[in-house]
């Protein structure tokens, strides 16, 4: 289950915790432990994440679901509006502007019939106030001929009221230490 607006944002009535996660019940629900606090007491800071945070971490969401479905219509609304929007796919260069960009994807998309099998690891958020959000993260790829690993990073802006991304940059990771852990 994921953080939830809804669950931060409520009071705990007792035998429940601040910021438990949606669909776990509060001291004996599971969760993260950080979150299972006395109901009267806020739990420890790192057990929230800020409105930022979560809408950009939901944005981030949006944009792989349309990624693994090859959906670009959805991308499409998902990618903002300039002349600063930009990507860079593994092994090429910036493509900028958001017209170019949608084309470079309709172009990815267009070889990866029935969708892409995506994993994300190691996903961070960092969200300050001041309407930029940069998430990074590695993505594990299984889409036929193409398989591997990418270290990606995903700027987002808020743009008409909601994080759009203005940059999606993906590099080949070197290969895990020692065949295993690691990026």
């Amino acid at each position: 289950p994921r953080w939830t607006r809804k669950t931060i944002r409520k009071r705990p009535s007792c035998g429940t915790s601040w910021g438990e996660r949606e669909g776990e019940g509060g001291r004996d629900g599971g969760g993260d432990p950080r979150a299972r606090a006395h109901p009267r007491h806020p739990p420890h800071p790192s057990a929230l994440q800020s409105d930022a945070a979560l809408a950009a971490a939901e944005a981030n969401d949006r944009f792989y679901a349309a990624f693994r479905a090859a959906d670009l219509d959805v991308l499409s609304a998902l990618v903002g509006d300039g002349d600063h929007v930009q990507v860079v796919h593994p092994g090429s260069g910036c493509v900028a502007g958001r017209d170019a960009v949608l084309e470079s994807w309709r172009l990815i998309f267009q070889g990866a019939r029935g969708g892409l099998d995506i994993d994300l690891a190691d996903v961070r958020v960092h969200a300050p106030p001041g309407g930029v959000a940069v998430v990074t993260c590695v993505e594990r790829l299984n889409a036929g001929d193409t398989q591997g690993r990418v270290l990606a990073t995903n700027v987002y802006e808020v743009q008409g009221g909601r994080y759009r991304m203005i940059l999606h940059h993906g590099s080949p990771a070197p290969p895990p230490r020692g065949g295993g852990g690691g990026i």
